[in-house]
């Protein structure tokens, strides 16, 4: 499970490499290519998927549609990049074998109760954040030519492993 917090810390040292690249202009701007949203407007989803499972870990009740959609995230470079730094000190002390219940809600209902794990829920965090990290990358091609990121920022695991395989035969 040690490879969990790796590998999330890992997602948040890429963001935060980002962010020392981006100007605050370019980080709020809303592009055409990303349906008239910002790259922060991504990031900042991805940031409060993380602080709700920080947050209500502790509660055993985890509803990632309680989030606070803190609008500094997506506007704030310094501010963005302190809560980033807290959670990748947070992530290590994190006890992956803790049980949890996830609420998921659907049309009207308060919702349904699902068992999960703070393991299963930091997979999933991962998945999604590298899928918004892929649109991120997407934008950055096509609005900010000048950022550098790495060759797997917003490519999942398993398509690096993947494409090792494919181009070692």
């Amino acid at each position: 499970m040690i490879q969990l917090h790796a590998t999330t810390r890992e997602i948040i040292a890429q963001l935060q490499l980002f962010l020392n690249q981006i100007d605050a202009n370019s980080y709020s701007e809303c592009l055409p290519i990303l349906q008239g949203s910002s790259v922060g407007q991504h990031l900042r989803h991805v940031i409060e998927f993380y602080g709700c499972l920080s947050r209500q870990m502790k509660e055993g009740i985890i509803s990632y549609d309680d989030r606070e959609r803190n609008h500094q995230l997506e506007n704030d470079l310094g501010y963005t990049c302190r809560i980033l730094s807290e959670l990748s000190n947070e992530v290590a002390e994190w006890h992956t074998d803790k049980p949890l219940q996830l609420r998921a809600i659907y049309g009207d209902t308060a919702g349904t109760l699902v068992p999960t794990s703070l393991a299963r829920e930091l997979v999933y965090l991962i998945e999604h954040a590298v899928h918004h990290m892929a649109v991120v990358k997407i934008a950055v091609a096509h609005h900010l030519p000048h950022i550098v990121l790495p060759s797997s920022f917003g490519v999942a695991h398993s398509t690096r492993q993947h494409q090792k395989t494919a181009c070692a035969s």
